[in-house]
Parts: structure tokens; C-alpha cells; sequence
């Protein structure tokens, strides 16, 4: 709480820039916090996004020129916890990606998912998983690289057949091109048709997409005006902290070089798309896992991923694309269906100060 006094600080008419500066010795990125404002018996009410201080701008309440009054600041609500969401991508598209949230689920550290609303076992991923498993957050995985669209002539998105034919680079070329006027209409169009459907079985927590092509920036804006028009509360955002995980044979294979370009591709246009949350007055994670390390996920990844991370008030979410074969078949995607069921991960997790969580847990 900072005080002010005086006719010095406050005049009629006159609009003051008063910088407090956090107590908080560490902080998250990109928390909002509440500040109230009282003067002469009232309260006025003002959310702020800050980085390392906060900067409040006061018009003067005064009628009377040089009448001395104070100004209270009280920052409201800084409760130092470190939130931990581990969500799976693509429900819906396999049923070995749906088997393995229905079992991951028991284990106590998956507890959401971005369903795919075009996916192939769509139904069976509500039916079995989403109504089996009470408490599982569900967000939207929005899709528009792979498989049939949900909506019809989509001609910069999809083929004579509804198939999506486009990857992220073609879709970031599109949409900074004057000439593809009609290309963000159709994206919007399909954004709304999945959304739509998801919303007719299933709240929404989150949104996220397939191939992390909403991170393209004038993509995200869409997301993000159609999230505050659906009342979806949160969008995630691609930060990932540099993090080495002591491991040769995780390193010496072009996946990693492949995921390291894309992290730091991602991790420049997230500058551009939390200001875009902030926006649309909408919430996000302060960091991402799964970028460096996709496809190589495993307990170890996780633990060295969060440990690099020396903030208190955080939110982290970990991207999953785990499966859980019929058949028996082992393979990356397997040890990722592990790592959502490891008991000496999940106390890892929490000796790390996390608290294991989802965005719905968040928002109540």
C-alpha cells in the first residue's frame, strides 16, 4: 500500500502517472492484478497487466483546486502459487489417444484436454472419455491442417474433397498476404463451426490448435475474438524457457534441431499474441513444456522443464500427445501415456511447489 498526500500530487483537471513498485521478488510474466483506488470515500476500480512494476493513471476526483486528500493503492489478490496443467492434444482424432486420457485420467496429474472437433472418434472421445472421467477439463484443439473441414467451400482451406491441405508456413504465408482476402473469413468460418460443436456437448475451458498454427498473429486474433464472444475464458500462448535435459540421445537427432527452430519461432510470436490477450481481456499460461523436446517427452523432460523455472505465481502447461496401444505397441507416444501415470512424478511435481490442476479449476 503506497499513500499519497496533498495538493502537490493531485490537482483539478490534471491527469498524474504514479509508479508503484512490486514487493514480490520474483513474478510471473504477464498476471493481472487488481489495484483500488480510494479517494474521498469512493472506490475506483483498475486491472492492470505488469511486468516488473506497475504504472497507475490517476485523473484528478477533486472539485476544489489544492484540496489536500489521500489516495490509497492497494494491489489485491497476490497470492504467490505455482499452477501446473498437463493436457493432452488430440482427443478425438485416435482411439489410442482416447484410451490412453481414459486411463491417464486415474493417475492423478492429467487433468485436461483439447478435444478435436473434426476427429475421426470424436463421439467416442465425449461418450467414453470426456463423460467417464469427472473433472477432466476440456478445451477445443482447433484443426485446420489435417483432416476433412466441418464446414463446406472452404477454398483456401481445403481440397474439392473437405481435406485440409494447408501446413502451418502455407497458413502464415496466407495470412499476412493482401491478396488472401477471403482467407481469414473461411478460418473464422471453420473456427466457429468446431467451437460450436464442442459447445453443444461440452463446456469449453481452454483453446488451443493443432500444430500450434493459432499462434500465427492474425490468426490468434481470431481465436481470441471468438473466445470472448463464446465466453472461453483461456488461450494458450507458446513461452518456453530454455531448458537442457542431460541426455545425449534426445540431442543428437534432427527432431531436436527441427523443435528448437520451431520453439523460437513461437516463442517471438507469442510477444505478439499475449498482448492480444490482454486484449480481449482474456487469460493464458505464463509458460509452455512439449515445444523442445515433442515427440521426446518423458518424466525427465518434465522435471527438468519445470525445475528451470524459478518463479513463484506461475501457471505451466505441458503438452501431451500420449497413446495407449491395443496392440501392445511401444514407442515415444507410449512413454508419453507413462509419464501421465508416473506416482514419482506426480510428487516431483508437487515438491516443486505445483499444484497439480486444469483451467477450469483455475477460473473457479
Amino acid at each position: 500500500q503506497k499513500i499519497l498526500n496533498g495538493s502537490d500530487f493531485l490537482r483539478q483537471s490534471q491527469t498524474h502517472y504514479i509508479p508503484i513498485k512490486l514487493l514480490t521478488c520474483q513474478t510471473a510474466r504477464h498476471k493481472n492484478y487488481d489495484i483500488r483506488l480510494s479517494c474521498l470515500h469512493q472506490q475506483y476500480y483498475i486491472k492492470h497487466n505488469y511486468k516488473s512494476s506497475i504504472v497507475i493513471k490517476i485523473k484528478s476526483f477533486c472539485k476544489f483546486k489544492n484540496y489536500c486528500y489521500n489516495v490509497s493503492v492497494l494491489i489485491l489478490g497476490c497470492i504467490l502459487v505455482k499452477k501446473f496443467i498437463l493436457n493432452v492434444d488430440d482427443l478425438g482424432r485416435e482411439q489410442a489417444i482416447n484410451r490412453a486420457v481414459l486411463e491417464g485420467f486415474q493417475g492423478g496429474i492429467l487433468k485436461s484436454a483439447g478435444i478435436c472437433a473434426n476427429g475421426k472418434y470424436f463421439d467416442e472421445a465425449i461418450n467414453s472419455v470426456v463423460k467417464s472421467c469427472d473433472g477432466l477439463g476440456v478445451g477445443i484443439h482447433l484443426n485446420i491442417t489435417s483432416g476433412k473441414s466441418l464446414c463446406t467451400d472452404l477454398a483456401k482451406l481445403t481440397d474439392e474433397d473437405m481435406n485440409f491441405n494447408n501446413n502451418f508456413f502455407k497458413l502464415l504465408f496466407k495470412a499476412y498476404n493482401p491478396k488472401e482476402k477471403e482467407f481469414l473469413e473461411e478460418v473464422e468460418r471453420e473456427f466457429r463451426r468446431q467451437i460450436e460443436k464442442v459447445l453443444s456437448v461440452s463446456k469449453i475451458s481452454h483453446i488451443d490448435s493443432h500444430n500450434h498454427i493459432h499462434a500465427i498473429p492474425p490468426i490468434f486474433d481470431i481465436v481470441c475474438r471468438l473466445a470472448q464472444e463464446y465466453r472461453i475464458k483461456y488461450v494458450r500462448t507458446h513461452f518456453e524457457k530454455f531448458y537442457i535435459v542431460p541426455d545425449i540421445y534426445k540431442h543428437m537427432n534432427k527432431m531436436f534441431f527441427i523443435n528448437t527452430a520451431k520453439k523460437f519461432m513461437l516463442n517471438l510470436l507469442t510477444v505478439f499474441n499475449e498482448n492480444t490477450v490482454h486484449k480481449y481481456g482474456l487469460k493464458t499460461n505464463d509458460y509452455l513444456l512439449g515445444l523442445s523436446y515433442a515427440d521426446e517427452m518423458d518424466s525427465r523432460v518434465v522435471s527438468y522443464g519445470l525445475s528451470a523455472l524459478k518463479y513463484d505465481n506461475i501457471t505451466v502447461e505441458c503438452i501431451i500427445h500420449p497413446c495407449r496401444y491395443e496392440e501392445g505397441t511401444i514407442n515415444n507416444r507410449f512413454d508419453e501415456y507413462l509419464l501421465a501415470r508416473n506416482p514419482k512424478l506426480k510428487n516431483k511435481i508437487e515438491k516443486l511447489g505445483y499444484e497439480i490442476t486444469n483451467y477450469v479449476e483455475e477460473e473457479n
